[in-house]
Order: C-alpha cells, then structure tokens, then sequence
C-alpha cells in the first residue's frame, strides 16, 4: 500500500483540486500578463482549458517520477510556436508557464508539508521540478524561434509575391489579367481560400464584382456570388469602401450576406487613385478566425500596387474609348454600347431610343476662323452634352460633325422631348447656330 506520506500520493490528491488551481492560474494570468489570456480569448481558445493542461502536467511529472516525454516536449514547443504567431511576446510565455508552475508547485508543497513528508523527497520533486522548467523554458524559446525563422522567410516570400505582381501588371494592359495575377498571388501567400475584386461604377452608384479566385475545395455560395454588388450609399461593402479604410470582418460583425457563405473572416482593403475609391479587394477564410498583421499589411500593399494598376488599365481603356477632342465617346465605342443596348432591350422588351446629331455650319467655323475655332466649337459641344445627359446615356462623337445619343429605357415622346432639350442650349452656342428645326417627329 502506498505511503501517505509520499509526495505522490499528496500529488495524487491534489489532482482533486485541479479545477481551483486553474482558477488562480487564470487570475494570476489577468492581473500579471493580462495579454496572455486576452490573446488567447482572441483566437476563440478556452483559457481555462489550457491553464488546467498545464496544472496536470506538473502534477502527473511528480505523481510518475519522471521527466516531460519527447512527446509532450513537442506539444510545448509547437505551443511556443503558436503562441508567438498569435502575437505573444516570448517573455509572456515564459511567465505564463512560471505561474502554473508556481500555482501547482505552492499546492503541492503546502500539502505535502501537511502530510508530513520528508524533506528530502520535497527536494527531489523539486529538482524534478526545476529541471521541467528549464527545459519547457528551451522548448518555448525553440518554439518562438521558429516561429520567427518561419516569419522571416514568410516575409521574404511576401516581397517576392509583391515583386511578381508588379512585374506581371506592368506587362500587361489587359484588366482581366491584372487582376487575376494579382487576386490568385495574394490568395496563395496568405493563405486564403478566396479573394476577390469589386469596381466601382459611378454610373450605377454601386460597387460591383469583377472578379474572384476560390480554393479548389470551396463549395457552395461563395463571397463573390453573396455580394455580387453593394449600393456605395448604404451601410455595406460599398460604404465602407467609400470610407477609404481597410476593414476586418469577424464572428459576429460580418456583414448577414457573408454569414451564409460559411466564411469566418472577411478583410476588405479599398482601392484609392489619389484619395479616390475605384474599388475594394478582399479576402476570406472558412478556417482561419483572424489574419495575422503581417498578412493585413501584406494586402494593403498589394490593395496599393493593384490600385494604381487598375487605374493605367482604365485610363487606357477610357483613352481607347473616347474621342480625344470632346472627351464623348468615339465611334467604336458607339457602336459596342448601341449593340449591348439594343440585345438588352430586345430581351426584356425596354425602350431605346437614338437621338442623331448633325452641325450645321462647322465648315464655315473653320473656313473663315479657323481650324481652332472649329475644333473649340466641338468641344463646347461635347461639354454641352455631358452636362445635359443622364447618367446611363452614352454621347457620343461619331464623325467629323455628328454626334450621337443612346438613351436605354426612353420612349419615343420623351427621345423628342430630350432631343428638343438637347437643341435648345445648343442653339445659344456661338459663332455657329444649328437650323431651328434641327429635331423633327
């Protein structure tokens, strides 16, 4: 039959009061590193779980009269590992274990010195003890450092990513492929299982999907397709993207829409051209519960790089779409939108109407003042129609003298009315006036 009065058989006992030693861990925890637990609370792990692991370690090395297995040497390492990851300091680790110990081991010798153990067994279990601590105290700090090696080349991995995307955006003036290299790089380096793209349409008022990149073992509604567009002057993606901020999504303030995709994380970077929001990219994840500041900071880079990409793509699309005198837009884009226009109305039974514009009197402009007069005169002209115009109408200078304006959804009563509209400003310009019956039913 064991003695009562060894050391053992007290550490046996005591493991009745594991529950009240994992309390006063924990409270040791919140009043000498209250970053400890508040990490820990964080990343949604029980602090009470973990302090109680911690208390029974101690106790079951005395009670078996051994040291730490390799085993639970590496669980303390790949602990170190993941606690600075999540952000804790190795000094903080390193008290955090000092308190369970200091916890237990006060318990311990406390009842031990009740039982009337013998003074020589109470310092062999704490040379037993001490030699714990030391090496937990190597695995904490091997564990640490690998997480900073592990950090380093993250780090230099990151900046070879941000390099390849630069490189393969300045390649190429094609949006589409832009933003794919770039979406499909930052997934991938950080370790997401979707990223994603939306531009801002003035026009529309919205922010609209343009693109995403999804893991392979994504299933079912994904970001892209819960948010396909958000008004930008409602609360959302797309006000928030107005604000100009970055912005985390997590638990319980993800947006409802994003709630159903199973995502547990969402960060929203906008893109800004000189202050100006020409979109948003995003990240999510199902199986990450935050994103280490290292890889936020690595997005907004990459939200940085991809804006001012984004922006020469449509500065050359807009340049290769308009007339370089008026600023409306040229013949070939004319002739895209009317097309688009007219399948769109001709599949949901919508109104279009085209309203042809003719100067008369350009000739003589140029003949008698001059070429720069004439050329002044179109582009008085162009500004008259984009001021005059709705948002969803395209002007459009299609010859030398002629202009032209869709406007989807007007009937045939209002296309006259707009197009008497139209004639009515233009009539004032000077030194040339339009006929009075320019516009006829």
């Amino acid at each position: 039959m064991p003695d009562p009065r060894s050391i053992r058989v007290v550490a046996q006992g005591l493991l009745r009061r594991v529950d009240e030693m994992t309390r006063a861990t924990v409270d040791g925890y919140r009043e000498r590193i209250p970053e400890y637990p508040r990490i820990l609370e964080k990343h949604h792990e029980d602090v009470y779980a973990v302090s109680r692991a911690a208390v029974l370690i101690f106790l079951q090395l005395v009670i078996q009269q051994r040291d730490a297995t390799p085993q639970e040497l590496a669980m303390i390492r790949a602990s170190g590992r993941a606690r600075a990851a999540q952000g804790l300091t190795l000094e903080a680790m390193l008290q955090g274990y000092s308190i369970g110990r200091e916890i237990a081991w006060t318990a311990l010798e406390e009842a031990a010195e009740a039982a009337g153990v013998d003074e020589d067994e109470i310092s062999s279990a704490t040379v037993v003890m001490a030699h714990f601590m030391e090496r937990l105290a190597l695995m904490v700090t091997q564990g640490f450092l690998d997480h900073m090696k592990q950090a380093y080349e993250g780090e230099q991995h990151r900046m070879g990513v941000l390099i390849e995307i630069a490189k393969a955006m300045s390649r190429s003036l094609d949006l589409d492929e832009v933003v794919g290299v770039g979406l499909e790089r930052l997934r991938l380096a950080i370790e997401v299982e979707w990223a994603g793209l939306w531009l801002v349409s003035v026009e529309k008022g919205v922010l609209r999907l343009h693109a995403q990149q999804l893991d392979p073992a994504w299933e079912g509604v994904s970001v892209g397709d819960a948010v396909p567009e958000s008004p930008l002057d409602k609360p959302g993606l797309g006000a928030d993207s107005v604000a100009g901020k970055p912005v985390f999504y997590s638990g319980k303030n993800l947006p409802p829409p994003i709630v159903v995709t199973g995502a547990n994380l969402l960060m929203i970077v906008p893109l800004l051209h000189r202050e100006r929001p020409i979109g948003v990219i995003g990240v999510a994840s199902r199986q990450k519960v935050d994103l280490p500041t290292r890889d936020r900071e690595f997005l907004v880079a990459i939200a940085e790089q991809m804006a001012v990409a984004i922006h020469q793509v449509q500065e050359h699309m807009r340049e290769a779409r308009t007339d370089f005198l008026t600023g409306l837009a040229n013949r070939h884009e004319f002739d895209s939108f009317l097309r688009r226009e007219l399948a769109r109305a001709e599949r949901f039974g919508d109104s279009l109407s085209l309203v042809m514009i003719d100067l008369d009197g350009l000739k003589r402009i140029n003949d008698e003042l001059g070429h720069k007069a004439g050329d002044e005169a179109l582009r008085t002209v162009g500004a008259t129609l984009k001021a005059t115009v709705r948002a969803l109408d395209l002007a459009a200078r299609i010859g030398g003298d002629e202009f032209a304006l869709v406007a989807p959804g007007l009937t045939v009563e209002a296309a006259f009315l707009r197009a008497d509209g139209l004639r009515r400003p233009l009539w004032m310009l000077r030194p040339y006036r339009p006929a009075a019956s320019a516009f006829k039913r």
